[in-house]
């Protein structure tokens, strides 16, 4: 039974060889032909995210500095700069670099001349602005902006007794009225196109044989007129000056087409359109200084009748309440649109037919309007339409002087890291273009 049982037993031969170094070597070669790609893979992904990631941050920074400069003008710009800047505003903008810092340029702009700080023109109408330590996710940056003309300068009315500290200052967006001709367009266009009005009740204009579409809108119907008022009021020493347009518009008779209808009927639309008011000058904080209001200053873009770029503006009015207790100097001074030819504008000059009424509160709340009404904005010769004033104490031009002006700026914003003598290559270069 013994001898059975072993005979029947078999022995297991175990292989412990295990691996030469000939196929341990292979098998680290394949790995490293396998791996080699797919850690370049990794490693080229994690710097390309990286490169992306500061390329968005420099992007973003250059962009906002980009819409920051657009939003002033080039006096404006040169006064923030100012190296006289008291504590306060220099806190409030610690980026901003004044005259007399390492790579500073813009507080030069502003100067000294017969005892008044002044705003001087360069030579070839050229500026530079340093803004360091921007901070943008975590990052420091520095920024050179340059600033160059874009267009010729041009010959316009220009008033050189400004004080920038003392007296108000309003300037119109030159596309505002374009904005709100569009608004009226769009009113238009909804009132044949919704099913419902705007009270929510149902619109009885809705049904047509065909589909507008806005293109289609017939802008002859429209009827706009622009009313800017301003209001200069003191309460003891202090002073405030408000600026608040309102737009008017009829639809009159407008024709459309009910289903199953051959012939027009037609239906009308009014309403106006206003534009949040605005303060232009505000001597609260500063009245306990000494400040007081000084002159009134309206730079504005005419709303032309004849329909520039879309825009047809019937009438124009500019009512000025004085309810100051003095007399108050106001200039009034029409802007020329960069972005209308000259022939355009020579036509439009032709048929501006503005209203100017002024409102003393008392008699000797008297205004005393000097304006550029009589001049052709377009440089080519021509008159000007037929304008109206009234309520003035007096009112004329021989206040203004012709001085050449660059209307369009040429914008270069160069991003750099933080602490550069920005003699490098720049991380970004952004280009662009502002109004002046």
């Amino acid at each position: 039974m013994h001898s059975n049982r072993n005979g029947k037993q078999k022995k297991r031969k175990l292989n412990n060889k295990g691996l030469s170094l000939v196929e341990i070597l292979v098998a680290m070669v394949i790995l490293a032909l396998v791996s080699g790609p797919l850690l370049h893979t990794f490693v080229s992904a994690a710097v390309y995210n990286r490169q992306a990631k500061e390329r968005q941050r420099t992007t973003t920074a250059a962009q906002s500095v980009m819409e920051g400069f657009k939003a002033f003008d080039l006096e404006e710009l040169c006064w923030q700069f100012d190296e006289y800047k008291n504590a306060e505003e220099q806190a409030a903008h610690p980026f901003r670099v004044y005259s007399g810092a390492a790579g500073s340029s813009g507080g030069a702009y502003i100067k000294t001349e017969g005892g008044v700080r002044q705003f001087v023109p360069t030579a070839d109408n050229s500026y530079e602005f340093i803004l360091r330590n921007m901070e943008f996710e975590g990052t420091f940056y520095d920024a050179k902006v340059s600033l160059s003309p874009a267009t010729p300068a041009v010959s316009v009315p220009s008033v050189e007794t400004m004080n920038g500290y003392l007296d108000a200052v309003y300037k119109q967006p030159y596309q505002q009225d374009m904005q709100a001709f569009s608004q009226v367009v769009d009113k238009v266009w909804h009132a044949l196109i919704d099913e419902n009005l705007e009270d929510g009740s149902p619109n009885p204009y809705h049904d047509f044989v065909y589909t507008y579409e806005q293109g289609d809108i017939d802008k002859d119907k429209i009827r706009l007129e622009k009313t800017t008022t301003v209001v200069i009021s003191t309460s003891g020493d202090v002073s405030t000056v408000t600026i608040s347009i309102n737009y008017h518009y009829e639809v009159s008779n407008y024709p459309f087409y009910p289903t199953d209808e051959l012939h027009p009927e037609h239906f009308d639309l009014e309403g106006d359109i206003s534009i949040p008011s605005v303060t232009v000058y505000d001597n609260t904080d500063t009245a306990s200084n000494g400040a007081r209001l000084g002159d009134v200053y309206l730079y504005y873009y005419p709303a032309y009748s004849s329909g520039p770029l879309g825009t047809r503006v019937a009438d124009e009015t500019i009512e000025i309440y004085n309810n100051s207790g003095s007399a108050k100097n106001v200039y009034l001074i029409k802007q020329k649109n960069a972005s209308i030819s000259d022939t355009q504008l020579n036509t439009c000059e032709n048929s501006y037919t503005p209203t100017i009424t002024g409102v003393p509160a008392d008699l000797g709340s008297t205004i005393r309007l000097f304006h550029n009404l009589d001049y052709n904005m377009s440089g080519l010769g021509s008159g000007t339409g037929t304008f109206s004033i009234s309520g003035m104490a007096e009112a004329g031009t021989e206040m203004f002087e012709e001085k050449p002006e660059v209307l369009l700026y040429h914008v270069q914003v160069s991003i750099y890291e933080a602490g550069t003598d920005f003699s490098g290559t720049a991380l970004l270069v952004l280009e662009g273009t502002m109004n002046d």
